[in-house]
């Protein structure tokens, strides 16, 4: 399995560093998992692109989410007590202390409040670059969550947007706010496309997921449907015999209670198509990992029409949808991929040369060494 490169988490000054772009990359679901991914143990999209910028006009760091020291066990505390409505305050003194070594502070995932208060004020002067996945939600001010405000967004020097619909929500509110639309990409080279011979269907995930059109369909299905999931999300339901429960994670941290290199093995490589069964939330973007691992490994999918992932399945002919509630339709979708396999595997083989041309992590790393020299350059 390919090895991905990963520098120390703390950057070293030196001459060089001085003539490149200094990248702090903040992603909470890395949180302890910085050391899998060199192994292939952990996807090296979860990077964002980082790893793949060029090395003589880049370095990045991962900041770490959260410290050893007194003052970060305070801050856990604080933010815990507080639900994290004034940010994860351990994750930003980690941010905070490594404002010297960075040059842009790009936060893939992270729960940001009082840096972008800061660097508003222009007390932290690292650029901030900020991805959203959806359009702005509305709560009410004195949740403090989520805080969409024209003061916060001050302190925003650049907002990624994962769709267009959120990229189109934040321009109609902050028009002065620099906003660009960017497709996510996946590690092609850990997730390539195996045997595709075990003739099973299977699922993982947790994030907004419904299994229960899935245990349901399943009754009328002649062949296995593998679940890579925790028993406890399917508590009350009645498990026909052709589901077959793989041990998953019950927390929230955990993607699976199994290894990737397992899950990649024994089931991106082997099964037929993968099912993505999702609750329908108008603008959530779950099961978009799930969506472009399944197509770098020339695998067609079978997901609930939500209308949130604008990455069309049906038009772009890399796999079938469901409404959302329709039992019979998990059961008619999964049936034509069994009575028509030649045709679903070219529908994986498309959603394989997709991943090649567009979606994937070295295309995203182009799209954003262009973005952050402008960004650079203007400031």
């Amino acid at each position: 399995m390919m090895k991905n490169k990963l520098p120390s988490l703390i950057a070293k000054d030196s001459a060089s560093a001085q003539s490149v772009i200094r990248v702090g990359l903040i992603n909470t679901y890395l949180e302890g998992r910085e050391s899998q991914i060199p192994l292939g143990e952990y996807p090296a999209h979860h990077l964002w692109g980082v790893d793949h910028l060029a090395a003589d006009k880049f370095k990045f760091v991962i900041i770490p989410h959260s410290g050893d020291g007194l003052l970060s066990r305070a801050a856990r505390s604080f933010s815990l007590l507080t639900r994290y409505r004034f940010g994860d305050l351990d994750q930003e003194w980690q941010i905070w202390k490594n404002r010297n070594k960075i040059d842009i502070a790009y936060v893939a995932h992270g729960n940001i409040f009082v840096l972008l208060l800061l660097h508003a004020l222009g007390i932290y002067r690292p650029l901030i670059v900020r991805w959203k996945y959806t359009p702005i939600i509305k709560f009410p001010w004195w949740t403090l969550r989520e805080l969409d405000l024209p003061l916060f967004n001050r302190g925003t020097d650049l907002m990624l947007c994962l769709t267009g619909r959120a990229e189109k929500s934040y321009k109609a509110h902050f028009p002065w706010l620099k906003v660009k639309q960017m497709d996510w990409g996946v590690d092609i080279q850990q997730f390539a496309p195996g045997a595709r011979d075990g003739g099973f269907f299977f699922a993982c995930g947790k994030t907004n997921r419904d299994y229960s059109q899935v245990l349901q369909a399943a009754c009328d299905v002649p062949a296995p449907i593998h679940l890579v999931v925790h028993s406890a999300f399917l508590k009350g339901y009645q498990i026909p015999s052709n589901i077959h429960i793989a041990k998953g994670s019950s927390d929230g941290i955990n993607d699976r209670g199994i290894s990737y290199p397992q899950l990649i093995e024994n089931y991106y490589h082997r099964a037929l198509a993968v099912l993505i069964p999702l609750k329908s939330i108008p603008d959530d973007t779950a099961g978009m990992t799930n969506l472009l691992e399944a197509m770098a490994c020339g695998l067609p999918v079978i997901m609930t029409r939500t209308g949130a992932i604008e990455l069309n399945v049906h038009r772009l002919g890399i796999g079938l949808y469901v409404d959302p509630d329709d039992t019979e339709g998990w059961a008619s979708a999964c049936n034509w991929i069994l009575r028509n396999r030649q045709e679903a595997r070219a529908m994986g083989d498309r959603g394989r040369e997709l991943v090649e041309t567009h979606y994937n992590s070295q295309r995203l790393a182009t799209d954003l060494a262009e973005v952050f020299l402008k960004l650079t350059k203007q400031h």
